[in-house]
This record gives structure tokens, sequence and C-alpha cells, in this order.
């Protein structure tokens, strides 16, 4: 499961951080960013995730900061993957 923090300096209504949080979820689901995956494919995970914090929290889009920690499957233990994370997806060419 990706670690997501979000710090932001006001306050909002309980109703919008739930939207916001369901937002998410269905943007990530389950997501490893592995180590050299290229830089358009963290640019739109970015972007996925800043959009919702614009719209449901009319966070102004040069205020938002998205950065990532990027790890190798043996960094990452499943165990219902039964250890480590595979460092190729199935069908993913290496």
């Amino acid at each position: 499961m990706p670690y997501l923090q979000l710090d932001v300096n006001g306050r909002y209504p309980v109703a919008d951080k739930r939207r916001l949080a369901a937002k998410v979820s269905e943007t990530l689901m389950m997501m490893d960013i592995r180590r050299g995956r290229p830089a358009e494919l963290r640019m739109a995970v970015a972007q996925a995730l800043c959009e919702p914090c614009i719209d449901i929290l009319g966070l102004r889009e040069d205020r938002l900061n998205v950065e990532f920690t990027e790890h190798g499957g043996d960094e990452m233990y499943h165990p219902a993957l039964g250890g480590y994370s595979p460092e190729w997806a199935p069908g993913e060419s290496t």
C-alpha cells in the first residue's frame, strides 16, 4: 500500500475530506512506483493525485508538491505475495 501524506494549512469539512479520500483511493488502489520507472509515469500519477485536491479542497495547483520515494521490489515485503514484491509486473517487458 502506498504511503500518502497530505499536509495542508487549512481546515476542511469532514464530508470534503471523505470525498477526497474516496477519490484518491479510486486513483491509487494498489500502486508501487519502482525505481527506474519513466518520468512520464510518475507525472501521470502526480497529476492524478493533485486533481482531486484542486477539485474537492480548492487547493491552488501552484501550492501542491508531490514527491516520490522509489524502491526496488526487494525493499517491499508483501505477505500476500509470499515475500518480496516481484521486480516486474506479469506481462511487463524487462
